[in-house]
């Protein structure tokens, strides 16, 4: 970060800050929030080079996502996997940063199976995520939107880890509640309900100005929400996913998908945006949680770009040697399965093979048999059933290329 912070420059010279707070405040090109962090500054950001900067590079990605998932480079039914192993992950990260379990393959199994009738953990959660992806996601304009998506995505899942945490004033918390490390108390929320819903009203009024940019003002009330901490429980999944549903509805669905995994995999500057911007001597200069944020969610888009390409490269070289082992007839049935190998989280059950090809079970199994007994070249996991079926790319990487 090139951006000169206001704590910083307080520990080498208070004057200074103090000249450089006043200037940053008062300049022509600052954006005010009218909200007062600890009691005594006002909220307010500057949109600088930097700034410029990460948001050309988010633009740039988007836009190379958006030609890749309509281009032929990745096979309709790989871009399919590569939206729910995306979606899956981004739930298991948003769990994860809260220090709650969850795998990959429960996640998975209930976002494809239909919606269970009595509760199951996670499921609001997961119905939530998976609408994103199949319709707007619509702005909230009023605390009660707040609490209404908070039940319905949340409630069930906080009730069943602790019933103490369920709200217990009129829309949000009446009691206080405090974030702590091992040590020490690390943040303390607003206390008081109605304070609590007067600043809530205040920042959805910011992300939903759309004189702002998007992606300014959904880093703003992320910081916001947080802040604040209207609830006892679940403030975390719940600014994550206020947050991929606002980027959903501006750009495409495996960037939104993206925002947990990135504040996952860049844990500690995640954190350290909250305890820099929360710091009284940052005079609640929100710029350096701006640049923070853009930074981690550019870095997990390019993450993403990465792997993306990485497993494209993977599929064409290994559809390339398969053919060389595998006969004509039988190739397409192969693909499919390696499609859902490298972008799916495992592999096919018969029943969705019968589904997707033109074979009778009995035919499929026939065919595998075969195949097998030449290269064992598909992978049949029997552990659970139902059994998975995936191409065994260990085998395959020990094949010869002629």
């Amino acid at each position: 970060m090139k951006y000169i912070q206001l704590k910083k420059m307080f520990h080498i010279d208070e004057n200074k800050c103090n000249e450089l707070y006043f200037k940053r405040f008062n300049s022509e090109t600052t954006n005010h929030l009218e909200i007062k962090l600890n009691n005594d500054y006002e909220c307010f950001y500057l949109i600088n080079d930097e700034i410029l900067s990460l948001l050309d590079k988010i633009y740039m990605l988007n836009t190379w996502l958006e030609k890749t998932m309509a281009s032929d480079a990745l096979p309709n039914l790989a871009k399919e996997y590569l939206i729910i192993s995306t979606l899956v992950e981004e739930i298991r990260s948003s769990n994860q940063m809260e220090g709650i379990y969850s795998t990959r393959k429960e996640l998975k199994d209930m976002l494809i199976n239909n919606t269970p009738k009595n509760y199951k953990r996670f499921s609001g959660m997961i119905n939530k995520y998976e609408k994103l992806r199949k319709e707007q996601f619509l702005k909230l304009n009023s605390v009660s939107d707040i609490r209404a998506l908070y039940d319905e995505i949340l409630l069930e899942d906080v009730i069943n880890e602790d019933e103490k945490d369920k709200p217990d004033g009129v829309i949000f918390r009446k009691g206080s509640v405090e974030i702590s490390s091992e040590t020490k108390v690390i943040h303390q929320g607003i206390v008081g309900e109605n304070n609590i819903i007067d600043m809530i009203e205040k920042s959805l009024k910011i992300l939903n100005n759309e004189n702002i940019n998007f992606l300014i003002r959904i880093a703003v009330f992320h910081y916001l929400f947080e802040y604040i901490h209207p609830f006892y429980n679940g403030n975390g999944r719940m600014g994550r996913f206020l947050a991929s549903g606002y980027l959903a509805n501006h750009l495409n669905i495996l960037c939104a998908l993206q925002f947990s995994i990135a504040c996952t995999h860049n844990n500690k500057k995640y954190y350290e945006a909250f305890t820099l911007t929360n710091d009284i001597r940052n005079k609640s200069d929100l710029t350096v949680f701006i640049i923070y944020f853009l930074e981690i969610y550019l870095s997990g888009l390019q993450e993403l770009k990465e792997k993306i390409e990485d497993t494209i490269n993977v599929y064409n070289y290994t559809v390339k040697k398969l053919c060389k082992y595998v006969d004509s007839k039988y190739q397409s049935l192969v693909e499919l399965i390696l499609q859902v190998t490298l972008f799916g989280i495992e592999g096919f059950t018969m029943t969705q093979l019968v589904k997707i090809t033109n074979y009778s079970e009995q035919s499929i199994r026939a065919i595998i048999k075969k195949i097998n007994h030449e290269n064992n070249i598909i992978k049949i996991d029997q552990q659970h059933k139902p059994y998975k079926y995936s191409i065994n790319l260990d085998v395959v990487s020990k094949l010869k290329e002629s």
